[in-house]
């Protein structure tokens, strides 16, 4: 069974010559065309939910844009904007590309009235601007049409968390089944390796193949490093290999990367990678942060603590003394991390780091930022 729905004719549409994707009737069309008319008469069908909507941050900021951009002559009043605003928002689907890449967002009248199961019965796809609604099994006479509004790989609290915006929780079998939450979340016993689910309350009490249950406190966090912590830094290790090999070190998108990286190896106790993210990070910061920046010196401060792991106490020096500098001028000689900084000095073997010369010097940096 497969539904074909489209808002406009493609044929009739006029194609963006710069990106060859966007599509428009005509400059007398786009300033006269009446909202919720025509082609776009199903619009009136949509649930608005303009009294879940109304105190929304976001549409203020849209409302705002709008009115910045387009003659108030020929825009609806306040209460229609509000309505056609929900009903978008709510009803939109994401447009990709033959790549499965997202270049931009329609309403499609007929296909959003489909409802939503997590187990889905049929997909949303696309062709150009033309949408179909495609069966992925066979569907009965009288059986209902569902596809999915959020990643159904998810485990259920992640997908009703993102269904929020959608106003509504998800009671569909999927969303009901704690066995199928729980073989998602389960883990190795960590004596004979077999599975172990959890329970209601998110615990590992017993592995039924060996009768194991000494699930401790050190269990839990190792298994919060590894899940949230671990794979993003493999994620990003990976990321960085491919980006290196067509963007310069000094491309923005490859330090956004460092910048995760970095902060994961800190995490796990990576020590060497941190110090070799965080060298690549030190030449990032010089070139596109002001000086005296705070984040210089939470880079230090991280960079002289895996270089203290390490045995390497020189670097580690160097490193938190440029840590501590930068620390007092962006929050002060008597702040806590500049304490936390000092500390470190301290275990390194420098105990001259908090002479009344260095606080008079970072007194002077001080004044100086605040009189600059």
């Amino acid at each position: 069974m497969i539904f074909f729905i489209c808002v406009f004719s493609p044929e009739l549409l006029l194609t963006c010559p710069k990106c060859l994707t966007a599509k428009y009737c005509d400059e007398e069309c786009q300033s006269t065309r009446k909202y919720e008319q025509g082609a776009l008469g199903p619009l009136c069908d949509l649930c608005p939910h303009t009294e879940e909507l109304k105190d929304s941050i976001e549409l203020k900021v849209q409302l705002q844009k709008l009115a910045s951009y387009v003659n108030e002559d020929i825009l609806p009043d306040r209460a229609q904007l509000e309505s056609l605003y929900g009903k978008a928002t709510c009803n939109c689907f994401a447009i990709h590309d033959l790549d499965l890449k997202e270049i931009g967002v329609g309403v499609y009248p007929q296909a959003a009235m489909t409802n939503h199961s997590c187990k889905t019965n049929c997909v949303a796809t696309f062709r150009g601007p033309r949408l179909q609604i495609r069966a992925l099994v066979d569907i009965q006479p009288g059986e209902e049409i569902c596809h999915s509004y959020t990643e159904k790989g998810n485990v259920t609290l992640e997908r009703r968390a993102d269904l929020k915006k959608y106003f509504f929780e998800c009671q569909c079998p999927h969303c009901l089944d704690t066995d199928r939450d729980a073989l998602m979340k389960s883990v190795k016993c960590p004596s004979c390796q077999a599975q172990v689910k959890p329970n209601s309350n998110e615990r590992y009490e017993k592995c039924s193949s060996c009768g194991y249950t000494d699930f401790s406190t050190e269990f839990y966090e190792d298994l919060e490093v590894y899940i949230h912590v671990e794979f993003d830094l493999l994620f990003r290790e990976n990321c960085l290999v491919e980006l290196d090999k067509i963007l310069h070190a000094d491309n923005i998108h490859v330090i956004r990367i460092l910048v995760g990286a970095f902060a994961a190896a800190v995490k796990l106790g990576e020590w060497t990678k941190a110090i070799e993210y965080g060298k690549r990070l030190e030449r990032a910061f010089e070139l596109y942060l002001p000086p005296n920046e705070p984040d210089t010196g939470h880079l230090y401060y991280k960079m002289g603590k895996a270089y203290y792991h390490l045995d390497d106490l020189d670097n580690a020096l160097i490193s938190l003394k440029k840590a501590k500098k930068l620390l007092v001028i962006a929050y002060g000689r008597d702040s806590q991390l500049a304490d936390y900084a000092q500390d470190w000095l301290e275990l390194c073997g420098d105990y001259g780091s908090s002479s009344s010369e260095e606080d008079e010097s970072d007194t002077k940096s001080e004044a100086d930022c605040q009189s600059s």
